[in-house]
Parts: structure tokens; sequence; C-alpha cells
């Protein structure tokens, strides 16, 4: 059958073929550390670069559309996710970040089943289940300072603030389409929330990014439910943690 032409690779994102392409993003996380020092985050290494090149991946070969962040605490992956921008000089794709800033909601029981999953023949991170709420609160004002520290340019961003189910998805998002989501809340609600409010934007070819799914259960509840009720069956892939584990999961829509 005929190759698939540069206008169809825009239109629908170019499938993911293999493992992530990260020598990309290991030079630009190696240019904002030597910037701004240790990056302010939580997420592991392997977690940042795997963001960064999804990320990459979105401006060189499509879809077009916004990238999408769903829980941003003190601003590291959004930093990186900007870098990658810049660095690309991606002209149209804004990075929303959206957070209530008041840290995680209400805890639910779907947060307290744990079970050891397997992505991709990686098996899970340990189950985190004691979170309560209002952990992982950082302001606003916090991630612009850390913004600032990096020397990342900062027009591309928009910030949201606010419980997702209240805020998301905005205008802007419904006008521009996504192209990626990136979902780091952790819970189960908050999991939900997001995807159900994003995902029906979220163009042909565009990425989904769940920080949580290998040791949070709510948050892989969540994302199975969703999956499950929606008839997505887009194969998942694990970034492994270079311990034989893994955290983060992602997948392509088709």
């Amino acid at each position: 059958s005929p190759q698939p032409t540069a206008a169809h690779w825009r239109a629908e994102g170019r499938p993911l073929a293999g493992a992530l392409p990260a020598r990309f993003a290991r030079r630009q996380l190696d240019a904002l550390l030597a910037r701004g020092g240790r990056l302010p985050s939580v997420v592991t290494e392997p977690r940042v670069l795997g963001t960064m090149a999804l990320a990459d991946h979105i401006i060189r070969h499509g879809p077009a559309g916004d990238i999408v962040e769903t829980g941003v605490f003190t601003g590291g992956t959004a930093i990186a996710m900007l870098a990658v921008l810049e660095a690309r000089a991606a002209r149209t794709t804004r990075l929303w970040a959206a957070d209530s800033f008041r840290g995680l909601p209400e805890v639910v029981h779907a947060d307290a089943s744990c079970a050891e999953r397997t992505v991709g023949g990686i098996s899970s991170n340990e189950c985190v289940r004691h979170k309560q709420p209002g952990d992982f609160s950082a302001g606003r004002a916090l991630v612009e300072r850390n913004i600032a520290r990096h020397s990342v340019e900062r027009h591309r961003l928009r910030v949201v603030e606010g419980w997702f189910n209240e805020t998301l998805p905005t205008p802007g998002m419904r006008r521009a389409g996504i192209a990626m989501i990136r979902l780091d809340g952790d819970l189960y609600a908050s999991t939900r929330d997001a995807l159900a409010a994003l995902y029906p934007l979220l163009r042909r070819g565009g990425l989904v990014y769940v920080d949580d799914y290998g040791s949070f259960p709510g948050c892989a509840r969540a994302i199975d439910e969703y999956r499950n009720a929606h008839g997505i069956s887009a194969k998942l892939h694990s970034i492994d943690e270079g311990n034989g584990r893994f955290e983060a999961v992602y997948w392509q829509k088709r």
C-alpha cells in the first residue's frame, strides 16, 4: 500500500514504533540543569525524559494541537516540555498546565485496592495508598518562580487553576484541539475527571501519558475503566525506571 504523505502525518500523527528516542530529550534536560540547577520535580529522570521524548514526537510528527498537563505540582515537567517546545521552535503549540494548586482531592475507595500490574513485560512499582487531601500542594507563585529560574520561554504556557471537573476543558483547548495529554493527578477522581474532559478533544494519533499508573491504584482503575467503557484497545507502553519496574505508561490514540 502507498506510504502516508507528510500532510497525513501532520493531520493524524505518525505512529510510534519501538523505544522512545531520548537523545534529543537528554540534551535538552542537560541544558535545563545547567541553566537552572535541579529540576523541581518528584518525577524520576526516566519519566521526565519520556515526557520530553513524547512531546518532541508530537512537535515533529503531529498531530497538530496543544499539550495539556493535569497535575503540575512545582512545575518540573511543565518546564521540561516548555524546553522542548522552545528547542523545536514550535510556533502554534501551547502547553496548558492545569492544577488546583491546593493539592490532591479527597481519597476514595478505589484509591486503596492494590494489585501488581505488568505492561510490556515490566512489573509495576510498589503500590502507594497513603495519601491525604492536600498532599502535593504547591502555590502557583512557586511554579512561576521555577519557570523563571530555568529561563524557559513562558509565552507558550497557559495556566488553568482549579479542580479538573470544574475547569476542563477550556474554550482554548476546544478551539486548538489536543495533541498530547499528560495525566499526573495520582488519584482516581482527578485521573477520571481529567481523562473524561480531555480525551474527546485528543486528535487521532495524539498521545496520552499517565504518570501514576504503576503505583497509584486509583489512577490505574480510572484509566482501565475509561478505556474499557470507550472500547480503547490501543497498546499500553511502559517506561522502565531502570530497575525492571515501571510507574508511567502511555498510548497513542487510533
